[in-house]
């Protein structure tokens, strides 16, 4: 006998009546969630597909062979598989359509190499001003000279 999960709400029968069994409870009646054992096709109280659906008609595998257990399993395994790989292929092209473009490199300068002044001689200081283009205004001491470079190197 076909056996039907009530998925919402509660269920009168054709003759008027509600539906009577015994919940775990002690209540008469079949509410949500009840399981209805019965030969009428109740699929027939059900909205259209992709509206909520009153019943839910359960499969009984009692009586399946492990053969035929096995072959079922292993076809509904194959279904879903298929079914992720779709999914993961649609999810792939949405992302790759709604991935940012890469935008081009643009080359950054070299750092600045700073030689440590403080242990640089006079005229170190003057030839490494002179290659980097910093007008030393005519400081001849190592203490004008330092002075002048950190103005500029700030």
């Amino acid at each position: 006998m076909p056996r039907f999960k009530l998925n919402t709400g509660q269920h009168i029968s054709e003759t008027g009546k509600l539906y009577r069994g015994t919940r775990p409870d002690g209540k008469g009646g079949v509410i949500e969630g009840d399981v209805i054992e019965t030969n009428y096709d109740l699929n027939a109280f059900n909205g259209p597909p992709g509206y909520s659906q009153k019943f839910t008609q359960l499969v009984d595998y009692r009586d399946e062979t492990p053969e035929n257990a096995i072959t079922r399993l292993q076809a509904e395994m194959d279904q879903r598989r298929a079914e992720i790989t779709e999914r993961e292929k649609k999810r792939a092209e949405v992302h790759a359509a709604t991935a940012p473009t890469p935008q081009p490199q643009i080359p950054q300068p070299a750092p600045r190499h700073s030689p440590n002044f403080d242990a640089m001689s006079v005229k170190e200081l003057q030839q490494w001003a002179a290659e980097e283009e910093v007008d030393l205004k005519g400081a001849t001491s190592k203490d004008t000279i330092l002075r002048v470079l950190r103005l500029v190197k700030t």
